[in-house]
């Protein structure tokens, strides 16, 4: 099987996901491998650290769209699971990779019975923090642990804003987040969104 391409900014070139070559010929898994700067601009391709091509091989399957942010100028790669919401005790880690080749671990969690159910998608890696939209694990009517909640290294969390989130945007310097919030008590029925803007460079809305 021949490499895949992914595309990243013009100015960064590309991501190479490849077979690893240990791997036997039934496995046709590709994992990202190197980073191919655009024409011109060095002569051969950038390996990513083995480290990270070996922690990849130990999750279900990872997302390949590499999402942008500028405030870090760097890519996020999510690993991702089969099941939705993630299952409880499974771990679960969101990695930087910059364009001359670093790798950076951003966050490595499990999901306990204490948590909301959140998947990989969920997670926003703001400048002040990493951040993660959460639904309550019996999907009740009532707001219950719906909200936006703050990560901590030591897997724990805290909500910031209570109510069921939409579709958010996170401003190109890391701080401010957009996102639809029906905070209702209680809905019984379609959502009704507000818009709800805050600053997480500035402190967390309580």
């Amino acid at each position: 099987m021949s490499s895949q391409f992914v595309r990243l900014k013009p100015e960064h070139g590309w991501v190479e996901f490849a077979k690893r070559s240990g791997d036997p010929p039934h496995v046709l898994r590709q994992y990202p491998a190197a980073i191919i700067p655009p024409a011109g601009q060095a002569e051969s391709g950038i390996a990513l650290p083995e480290f990270f091509r070996e922690n990849l091989k130990r999750v279900s399957r990872y997302d390949s769209t590499l999402l942008y942010y500028p405030h870090r100028n760097a890519y996020v790669l999510r690993t991702q699971h089969y099941q939705s919401p993630l299952p409880e005790g499974v771990r679960t880690t969101l990695w930087w990779i910059y364009p001359d080749g670093r790798v950076e671990e951003i966050v490595s969690y499990t999901r306990d019975k204490s948590w909301p159910l959140a998947n990989a998608n969920s997670f926003i890696p703001a400048r002040s923090g990493v951040y993660f939209i959460g639904a309550d694990t019996t999907l009740t009517s009532y707001v219950g642990l719906y909200g936006l909640f703050r990560y901590y290294d030591d897997n724990k969390r805290r909500r910031v804003v209570a109510g069921r989130i939409g579709p958010w945007a996170l401003s190109p310097d890391g701080c401010k987040l957009a996102f639809g919030n029906d905070d209702r008590w209680l809905v019984d029925g379609p959502r009704q969104y507000k818009l709800q803007v805050i600053d997480l460079c500035k402190g967390e809305k309580k």
